[in-house]
């Protein structure tokens, strides 16, 4: 995962973020790899949108909103070019189907077999292309899941330091209260010595 980027950044990660929300909001940024105020504020209006803290820095929440709009975005276009393939298959078909229709009788069972051979082909190919779109969406799950796997994972990290600290800041708090202890009484042997 790359660093926070913040204004002033600067890199291939940058570039990466500006082609990003060229593609998922639409920002007609110029893609420049450098994080400009144009980039900072096509992404908080992204983390506005997406209902995150808009601070215009690429926190993990924004990343994974980010990696979840381009994946939707993606298998959106998947399903589009799928569809547009498909109609034009059935069209095709439906035009030899029509032309073995029209001819005589040898000539239409000659074109129908050959229409019945280009729908075959037709459904072959919108099956292909169904199949397609249902690779990009599992490839799409499996990019959530371990994003989410991450976030948690950075979590349980954090939850873990965080209890750390605490053990040991328990154990500092005991040695100092030791330490005072020996320390009062000591003062008190050295008074009762002085008397």
């Amino acid at each position: 995962m790359p660093a926070v980027l913040k204004l002033n950044a600067s890199g291939p990660d940058v570039k990466n973020l500006q082609k990003t929300l060229n593609k998922v909001a639409k920002a007609g940024l110029k893609v420049s790899g450098t994080f400009d105020a144009a980039t900072e504020k096509a992404l908080k209006a992204f983390q506005k949108k997406h209902k995150l803290k808009p601070d215009g820095q690429t926190g993990p929440m924004t990343m994974a909103a980010l990696a979840m709009a381009d994946g939707a975005a993606a298998v959106g276009g998947a399903v589009a070019a799928s569809g547009k393939k498909v109609g034009k298959a059935v069209a095709g078909a439906g035009k030899a189907v029509g032309k073995a229709v029209k001819g005589a009788a040898d000539a239409a069972g000659n074109a129908a077999l050959k229409g019945q051979t280009k729908l075959t082909k037709s459904v072959k190919a919108a099956l292909g292309n169904a199949r397609k779109v249902h690779d990009a969406n599992v490839k799409l799950l499996d990019m959530y899941e371990k994003k989410l796997k991450e976030l948690q994972d950075d979590s349980s990290l954090v939850q873990f330091r965080l209890q750390e600290m605490m053990s040991r800041l328990s154990l500092a708090q005991a040695a100092q209260s030791a330490v005072m202890k020996k320390f009062n009484d000591t003062a008190r042997q050295v008074i009762a010595n002085l008397k």
